[in-house]
């Protein structure tokens, strides 16, 4: 068998992306709906915790 580098290369890449992508499209969901989650936390969370916008828009841009 004597494949040309370029069809190993592309079987790779192919082999590759069919694994990688969908996990990282299902990182991504998760991502978005963190950050969904955390915005309606935000409603009760900011007045019990008596932060202001500009805190908490800190806090979640340090950890988001």
């Amino acid at each position: 068998m004597n494949h040309s580098s370029g069809e190993i290369e592309k079987r790779t890449i192919s082999k590759t992306m069919k694994r990688i992508l969908p996990f990282i499209l299902l990182l991504y969901i998760i991502a978005y709906l963190d950050r969904v989650n955390l915005g309606y936390a935000a409603l009760q969370m900011n007045a019990e915790l008596a932060l202001s916008a500009e805190v908490f828009g800190l806090l979640s841009g340090i950890f988001l």
